[in-house]
Order: structure tokens, then C-alpha cells, then sequence
């Protein structure tokens, strides 16, 4: 028997329905008949002395009830101050008036606790949608499922774009399950490595670490470019999104695997977006500006002005070293092809500053020390054994673990330089074309403070040019 048809039941036995003719024996058997369809053990009904029945829980009911009402009179109800939870089961003690609930995990039947505080049907949700038992504001009501957890069960890993998630208990929501940084990418449903380290051995960091490791940065507000010392103006406040940062800047090795890919791995139009700032994605009028086959962009990789880069045609002693002489467009393509995209400014700046902390370099602890030498960074003299691998010098590493946020190589980040930051900025970028780009970390010049910044043409290729990956949660 259907649940409505049991709640209807239950109505006419606890007598708040209508009963034909008045009849105790319709009573009776309604009751009787209730307890056998719907689940209930007829041990126990009670029956009055009028020869009504009735369940125990509700023998005792008393006729003084307000306005009247016998059913709403005071009782021992016992469950009726249980937590509530979004569940309910029809006709058991709810604990307020109103209350929506569900009749369970990814059901269709809404509950309403009704004058008698008791739960009562409040209807079934129609075609696809099922009740939403999440405790808040759609608690009870019936809600789409999400489409990547339709044909799973409460608790299944799906991804929506890189990211891991669980269908929720009802199937109508998500529940953040981030995949761990050594693989922090999701492909159905699963965690795997990136495309650039699939088959790439772990020898970064000691020379064990997964070069592809990408760390949550947990979002917040802080003072952007402000390290305390060098810079202390207060008055360019950013909030920033939970993210992932890539531990490491990318290496050769990884680079490598993006070039063995191209063309293939051009991006399309839109790619390595970020999700809360539109048209930060890939234009289309960009693609003149990449090689146009693989023979191309392998001739484009030796360094401008014939420095020394990292680069190499095979493969060799340079693959865990971080790729140099990558401009712009490059490096936007490689981190859209390899599942994330350009960090913005605001964003490394509050992964280099450990966010609210405002450290003075990377790896302050307390934020204000200022203390510094070459076991923290690795200077870069344009030589080419001034390269080392990256995530050499842990001592240099910020809040959250990222490696060589300072000396090494500059990086890349999504946004057009303005020497005004944006204001307000809440997951903002300075998007405005043609200019600029604005590099971060590196520190040539001897500046390893966290507020360092520097802008070069897009197309620049000089040695210190490289990237370090973003990527959602």
C-alpha cells in the first residue's frame, strides 16, 4: 500500500477523517487494517472504551485540548524532541508544527508535521524530482536531481569538469570530495594524474615527489601586494576562492608531453577558464598566435636573445628542471590542456602571502620574519646551471607547501597589468586585452618578497618565463 493511502488510514483510525456512518466496526477494521498494510504491529492498537481502536501512544489524549481539538492535546510522544534530520515516517511524533521533512534518502513522498505533530503526507514529487532532506532552506521540498548523479547512488564519486564530488544522500545535491594533490584531477569519477605526468616519473621535490601534485589553497580575504615591509598599502583588499595551485612550476618533463600532443593540444575556445570570472577563458583570436604544428613550436622553444633555457629536443638530464622561455599564449594552452589554467595575480599573491597571515616572503614563519638566504630560494643568473630542480630548496616552501614561490623562474598569471589593482575584488582578474601581462615569483633584481610583481609582452620568451598551473578544487 502507498504511503498516502496509509496516512489516509491512519487519519480515519486516530477518528481527524470522516468515517461512513460513524461506525465503530469501520473504525476497528480501518485501524486493523492500517496496522497489516502499513507496517504496524497490531500488539500495539488499544481500544477504548467505546470499542474504538487506537494506538497506545495515543490512549490517552485528553479532551482539554486548545480550541477543542482532542488531537492536539498534550501526550507523551517521546521521539517528538528526537534531532530533527530532514527524515521523518509518516504518522511518527515530529517536533514542529510546519516542519517539512522527507520519508527518506532520495524518496519521492514530502512529509509535513501536521497540527498534531505528527507527520503527514504533504505529497509526492512529480516526474524525475525527488525530496531534498538536507537540513536548510529546501528541506522537504522537491528538487531536480543533479544530472551527473542521475543512474548513481548516494555516496558515488562523479566529476564535473576536473573536479571530484559525491552525489549527496537525496541525489539532489553535492558534496565536495576533493581528490587528493598527488592526483588531483577527476575523470569518471575517479582521481588521476594530469595529462602531463601520465607515465612521467616522480622526481621532483627530495626527487620522489609527483611533479603533477596541485594543493587545495583554502579561500579567504587578505591585503593584496602588502608584505609589510617592502609594500604597506592596505587598501587593494582581495577574496579568493577555495583553488588548487600546482605544488611545482611545470618542469621540461611535463612540458615535453604537451609538445609530443600538439596540435592536438591547442586549446579550444573557452578552455582554461576560470569558473567564477567570465571570459577568462581561451579567445579564438589568440590561436595566431601559437605554432601551427609541433615542428613549430619545437624551433620556437629556444630562449630570446640566445640565453640558455631548459629546454631540450630529447629527453635528458633537464626533465625535472622548470621549463623556461614560455610565453603567454603558451602558457595559457599548456595549463588548459593539462586540465587547469592560469592562476590570477590575486590568486598566487594569496597563496605566496599565506593569505590573511600577510607573510613578508613565502616561507615567514612568523609572518613578519625577514629572514633570508640560498637555502630558501634558488637565484637564477641567466647560466645554465643556475637552473635546479624545482622544488629543491624546501626551506623556501609557503603556508600551504608550494615550492620556489620566490627566486627560480617568473610565472605567468592570467591577468593584463594595470599599475592600479582592481577594487573591488572578489575572484578578479584584469582581463582587458592587449596589454601586458603580469608576472609573479622569480625576483630578479634581488626582491623575493611576496608583493614582487613584474609585466612583460605576452610574447616575451626571455629565460625567466615559465607557469605554475591553477586548478579548481
Amino acid at each position: 500500500m502507498d504511503s498516502l493511502a496509509c496516512y489516509r488510514l491512519d487519519a480515519v483510525r486516530r477518528g481527524r477523517a470522516d468515517v461512513p456512518g460513524g461506525a465503530t466496526v469501520a473504525l476497528v477494521l480501518s485501524a486493523l487494517l492500517w496496522a497489516t498494510a502499513c507496517g504496524v504491529d497490531d500488539r500495539a492498537l488499544t481500544y477504548s472504551d467505546s470499542g474504538s481502536a487506537s494506538d497506545a501512544s495515543t490512549a490517552d489524549r485528553s479532551l482539554g485540548a486548545p480550541d477543542g481539538n482532542p488531537d492536539a492535546a498534550s501526550r507523551d510522544d517521546g521521539d517528538a524532541t528526537s534531532p530533527y534530520t530532514g527524515i521523518g515516517v509518516l504518522g511518527d511524533p515530529c517536533p514542529t508544527r510546519a516542519l517539512l521533512a522527507c520519508a527518506g534518502h532520495a524518496q519521492k513522498l514530502t512529509l509535513l508535521c501536521d497540527a498534531t505533530l505528527h507527520w503527514a503526507s504533504n505529497g509526492t514529487c512529480s516526474g524525475s524530482q525527488l525530496c531534498d532532506s538536507q537540513v536548510g532552506s529546501r528541506t522537504g521540498t522537491c528538487q531536480d536531481p543533479i544530472q551527473d548523479c542521475v543512474g548513481h547512488a548516494p555516496g558515488d564519486s562523479v566529476c564535473q569538469g576536473t573536479s571530484r564530488y559525491a552525489c549527496g544522500p537525496d541525489l539532489v545535491t553535492l558534496v565536495a570530495n576533493p581528490c587528493p594533490s598527488a592526483t588531483p584531477a577527476c575523470a569518471g569519477g575517479s582521481c588521476v594524474t594530469p595529462s602531463s605526468c601520465a607515465g612521467l616519473l616522480a622526481t621532483c621535490g627530495d626527487g620522489t615527489r609527483n611533479c603533477c601534485e596541485s594543493i587545495v589553497v583554502p579561500g579567504g580575504t587578505f591585503k593584496r601586494l602588502y608584505d609589510g615591509v617592502s609594500n604597506k598599502d592596505v587598501n587593494n583588499p582581495a577574496t579568493v576562492s577555495t583553488f588548487r595551485l600546482d605544488k611545482f612550476e611545470v618542469t621540461v618533463g611535463r612540458f615535453r608531453a604537451f609538445v609530443k600532443a600538439y596540435p592536438g593540444s591547442k586549446p579550444a575556445a573557452g578552455a582554461g577558464a576560470h569558473p567564477k570570472i567570465a571570459g577568462s577563458g581561451w579567445q579564438s583570436a589568440w590561436d595566431s598566435n601559437l605554432p601551427a604544428d609541433q615542428g613549430a613550436l619545437i624551433a620556437s622553444r629556444p630562449c630570446a636573445y640566445a640565453r640558455p633555457g631548459t629546454w631540450t629536443d630529447t629527453p635528458g638530464a633537464n626533465e625535472d628542471l622548470p621549463i623556461a622561455c614560455t610565453n603567454w599564449y603558451q602558457s595559457f594552452a599548456f595549463c588548459a590542456w593539462d586540465g587547469g589554467r592560469l592562476p590570477t595575480e590575486a590568486e598566487w599573491n594569496y597563496a605566496a602571502a599565506g593569505g590573511a597571515e600577510q607573510r613578508v616572503y613565502a616561507w615567514s614563519n612568523p609572518p613578519n620574519s625577514t629572514t633570508i638566504d640560498t637555502s630558501y630560494i634558488v637565484e637564477l643568473t641567466g647560466q645554465a646551471d643556475s637552473y635546479m630542480r624545482v622544488g629543491s630548496k624546501p626551506r623556501g616552501d609557503g603556508r600551504w607547501g608550494h615550492s620556489d614561490l620566490a627566486g627560480s623562474v617568473n610565472e605567468w598569471s592570467l591577468d593584463t597589468y594595470s599599475g592600479t589593482l582592481l577594487n573591488p575584488c572578489s575572484d578578479c582578474a584584469n582581463l582587458s586585452g592587449g596589454g601586458f601581462k603580469v608576472e609573479v615569483g622569480g625576483g630578479q633584481g634581488g626582491d623575493y618578497t611576496t608583493s614582487w610583481r613584474i609585466n612583460y609582452p605576452p610574447l616575451a620568451g626571455d629565460y625567466v618565463h615559465s607557469v605554475r598551473c591553477a586548478r579548481a578544487e
